[in-house]
């Protein structure tokens, strides 16, 4: 399996609710191999928080319920923004951190550039570094385009920490995109 669809299929596997040492016994790798590619996953905003280690030693089951719900998925989400905003790719993973996080600081919404900018890179020996001001400029363009769509979608600045969404705008985003906290349309379960 390729490292990119390896890396997808953990994040996904995170955001499911499967412990780390579950995810490396089924994908046979070692456990800080998981454990690093998670935390790179948390940095660049692909999962919403670490997994557990492990489950309980004789837990159930039944007891083993999503971290968040599956209208939450990270994916879903990130294509129904970059569809509803007409968003570009690196847009929507602007918005996917500044959906997930409380505040996103600059380190954070830079390392969505980089991680962009090596995806498409077609020549590993040529170096090319991003200047740091490209977050300020992607963020200038991604309030452009929510004012254009709902004056109200309002990007904060926290000066000295970063950018985030009050509360009752995410919401409002989430409800304008069609996904909800609770149980979705489809029928499947929520997290308790």
């Amino acid at each position: 399996m390729p490292l990119d669809q390896l890396s997808v299929v953990i994040s996904r596997a995170a955001n499911e609710g499967v412990p780390v040492a579950s995810i490396a016994r089924i994908l046979q790798r070692p456990f800080d191999e998981i454990s690093d590619n998670l935390r790179a996953s948390l940095a660049c905003g692909q999962i919403t928080q670490m997994p557990k280690a492990d489950w309980p030693p004789g837990g159930k089951w039944t007891d083993r319920l999503p971290t968040i719900p599956r209208s939450l998925n990270a994916d879903d989400i990130e294509f129904h923004v970059k569809h509803a905003f007409r968003l570009t790719k690196l847009e929507a993973g602007f918005m996917m951190v500044l959906l997930t996080h409380d505040c996103a600081d600059k380190e954070r919404l830079h390392s969505v550039i980089e991680q962009q900018r090596m995806s498409r890179q077609m020549r590993p020996d040529k170096q090319e570094t991003t200047d740091p001001k490209m977050v300020d400029v992607m963020i200038c363009k991604l309030r452009k385009k929510l004012k254009t769509a709902d004056e109200t979608l309002i990007i904060q600045t926290s000066w000295g920490k970063g950018y985030f969404f009050e509360p009752d705008i995410k919401q409002r985003i989430f409800g304008l995109i069609g996904v909800h906290d609770g149980p979705s349309d489809r029928g499947e379960p929520k997290a308790q």
